[in-house]
């Protein structure tokens, strides 16, 4: 068993060397899950949000590990409970279209709310959409063009 310094040094490395990247797109899904489960061990006693969210992308596009929307749940909504603004957006995302979850417009509004907390352009389109549609809130075009406006002025030209 690893000692649980030797647990938060990997998970600092990890993360900062894009480790889980490269756990992320190896084809050996052996390699793949042995570093999930590395970073899910020092994630769990580094309490890391951002590591959490990762380990859940992974599980839900398959990188490097198979396919576990469950689990992807899992780990978003822990994040998103601590409110990690890209883990809200995510575990949104999923009860907007229905993913994996019974579709819930309101629950993803109020996902994609608690991640404004750092102005997240992906949060204020999202919130857009749902203002412009009248998904999970009343139906506002003049705020939805509002939230778009403030995404787009934060995206890079690129």
């Amino acid at each position: 068993m690893l000692s649980k310094n030797y647990l938060k040094m990997l998970l600092a490395g990890c993360l900062s060397a894009g480790c889980l990247a490269l756990f992320a797109t190896s084809s050996d899904h052996k390699v793949g899950e042995f570093g999930t489960a590395v970073l899910e061990n020092a994630a769990e006693l580094e309490g890391d949000l951002e590591a959490w969210w990762d380990i859940g992308v992974c599980y839900r596009d398959g990188l490097g590990v198979k396919k576990d929307m469950k689990k992807a749940i899992q780990w978003f909504e822990k994040a998103a409970n601590r409110n990690y603004d890209n883990a809200c957006v995510s575990l949104g995302d999923l009860y907007y279209y229905g993913d994996s979850v019974k579709q819930d417009y309101k629950k993803a509004f109020e996902l994609y709310s608690r991640a404004l907390r750092r102005n997240l352009p992906d949060a204020q389109y999202r919130l857009g959409l749902c203002s412009y549609m009248g998904h999970g809130t009343k139906q506002d075009k003049k705020l939805a063009v509002e939230w778009f406006q403030k995404a787009a002025e934060q995206q890079e030209p690129n």
